[in-house]
């Protein structure tokens, strides 16, 4: 049985960190809104990891899904419970059958004005 070595989880602080300097995010204002003491969220700067359910409080508070970003750091190949979005797919596929259908109907449009252009 082959053994899979884990590699370092991502360090949630510096994920924190810059989001909050590219975001220019108040940090006194984001402690308000969590009801929490502004050095609290300055010690989630710090920690490498944090528990989900804060990481959770933030994602909503600051509307932005920190999850995402954690899980575009996995492996693509890696399951999830996560339904697949084909409705771009669909939009194409859908987009590409009525693209055929106005040709069809552009060439029968074609045929028709240069058998009448023949007649005159």
């Amino acid at each position: 049985m082959k053994t899979i070595s884990t590699p370092p989880s991502p360090h949630i602080g510096n994920l924190l960190k810059t989001f909050f300097r590219t975001r220019r995010t108040r940090k006194a204002v984001l402690a308000r809104l969590m009801m929490r003491k502004a050095s609290a969220i300055s010690k989630f700067q710090k920690k490498e990891s944090i528990q989900i359910y804060i990481l959770w409080e933030l994602s909503h508070h600051l509307q932005h899904n920190f999850f995402a970003d954690l899980a575009s750091q996995l492996p693509a190949e890696f399951t999830s419970n996560v339904p697949i979005n084909n409705s771009k797919e669909e939009e194409i596929a859908r987009l590409s059958e009525e693209n055929k259908l106005l040709k069809a109907q552009l060439e029968t449009l074609k045929q028709v004005l240069g058998a009448t252009q023949k007649n005159r």
